[in-house]
C-alpha cells in the first residue's frame, strides 16, 4: 500500500509540474505576442489557425507561380510561332525575288544551310521552281 501511495504522489506531482510549465509557456506567448491565452489548449488552437492560414497563403503563392510560369511558356511558344512565320515570310521574299533560276536556286540552297528551310521545304522549293 505504501509503494502504491508513493506512485500516486509522484503522479500528481508529475502532473503539477506539467501544468505549471504550459502555464508557463502560455505566459511567455502571450507576453511576447501580446495575446490574452488562459489555457494551452486556447494558444494551440490560436497556433493552428496560423498555420492553416500560412499554408492557404503558400498555396495560393504556389498556384500564382504556376500561372506565371505557363504563362511565360505560352509567351515563348507565341515568340517561337512568330519567328517561324518571319523565316518562312523572308523564305519566300528571299525566294521568288530576284532574276535567274540559278539565283533562286542558290537562294534556297543558302537558307537550307542556316537552318531556316527543312530538307523537305527546300526540296520543295527546288521543284516548284523548275517546274
Amino acid at each position: 500500500m505504501g509503494a502504491f501511495a508513493i506512485v500516486v504522489i509522484l503522479l500528481g506531482l508529475f502532473l503539477y509540474a506539467l501544468m505549471q510549465s504550459s502555464q508557463g509557456k502560455v505566459k511567455d506567448y502571450n507576453k511576447r505576442h501580446r495575446t490574452k491565452f488562459k489555457t494551452w489548449q486556447e494558444m494551440r488552437e490560436h497556433q493552428a489557425e496560423l498555420e492553416e492560414k500560412h499554408l492557404e497563403k503558400e498555396q495560393r503563392k504556389a498556384l500564382k507561380e504556376e500561372k506565371q510560369k505557363e504563362q511565360r511558356k505560352t509567351l515563348k511558344e507565341e515568340q517561337r510561332k512568330k519567328k517561324r512565320l518571319q523565316k518562312k515570310e523572308n523564305f519566300a521574299k528571299t525566294t521568288f525575288s530576284g532574276s535567274g533560276l540559278t539565283s533562286k536556286i542558290a537562294r534556297l540552297q543558302k537558307l537550307y544551310k542556316n537552318g531556316t528551310l527543312t530538307k523537305a521545304e527546300f526540296e520543295q522549293a527546288k521543284n516548284k521552281l523548275l517546274k
